[in-house]
């Protein structure tokens, strides 16, 4: 009989393969395909919205090495954050926006967006 000791930790992650299988065979099953209205890529928004998630990490990301008061770091915090507000306002008036502001109107779309960024 083999010892728990000769199991490495690692092994704990083959508990997903079968519970993957089960779960894609049930999806299968179960699910009916569905497809979403047809809308044009918000090409802007995307831009805007890659823009400022890019400003800001990097700004979070080089505050500690550069210094929090550098240049660097207070120019891409700031680029991040106007480009967010640049965002918001494209996709309030856009006609086929990425994210449309509406959905933070339902309370549990904003407190489980509140909770993810959090």
């Amino acid at each position: 009989m083999p010892s728990p000791q000769g199991i490495a930790w690692q092994w704990i992650f083959w508990l997903n393969v079968p519970i993957g299988l089960v779960t894609i065979a049930l999806v299968l099953r179960r699910l009916d395909e569905s497809f979403g209205p047809q809308a044009a890529l918000d090409l802007p928004g995307l831009g805007l919205g890659t823009g400022a998630a890019l400003g800001l990490v990097w700004g979070l990301v080089r505050g500690s090495s550069a210094g929090w008061g550098s240049p660097e770091v207070t120019g891409a915090l700031a680029a991040g954050a106007a480009l967010i507000v640049a965002f918001v306002r494209w996709e309030l008036r856009a006609r086929a926006p990425m994210l449309p502001m509406r959905l933070f109107a339902a309370r549990g779309f904003s407190a489980g967006s509140a909770v993810t960024f959090c």
